[in-house]
């Protein structure tokens, strides 16, 4: 009784396997080489555009300085072009304004003459364009 159980699990099991196995198809058939057959309708490919990069709202949010001579200061930039720099004690220190021109970012501190001039934005990361000064966005805060 045994046996003939086993037999007939072995004989399921190889007709499964059977009925599952799938062949390669013909290459020459109008399916595989891609040609309209005279019962079906030729199908436009899709063609994902390219994602672009939103500055105006990609620029928004928490940015903290990189090591550096003045690795103690952050600054918060917001919709509109607006923003401020505050110390380590989270204290605001300056009133800003930022702008976008050519895919630079251009942000100046309000009373003073002093700016951070030309930025470029890559990975979460603002960079001058002379590489001087680095700015790392802060995603901890769910911006």
């Amino acid at each position: 009784m045994k046996k003939a159980i086993t037999i007939l699990l072995a004989f399921v099991m190889v007709l499964s396997l059977a009925a599952c196995g799938g062949g390669s198809a013909p290459t020459n058939t109008p399916a595989a080489t891609g040609e309209p057959t005279p019962e079906s309708e030729p199908t436009a490919s899709i063609v994902e555009e390219p994602k672009t990069l939103d500055l105006k709202t990609a620029v928004v949010g928490k940015w903290v300085y990189q090591p550096g001579p003045l690795s103690d200061f952050y600054m918060e930039l917001y919709k509109g072009g607006s923003g401020a720099q505050f110390n380590y004690k989270g204290e605001k220190t300056f009133d800003l304004t930022w702008e976008i021109e050519d895919d630079v970012i251009n942000i100046s501190m309000g009373r003073h003459a002093s700016s951070f001039t030309g930025y470029t934005l890559e990975n979460d990361t603002l960079t001058s364009v002379d590489g001087s000064h680095i700015f790392k966005k802060d995603t901890s805060s769910g911006e």
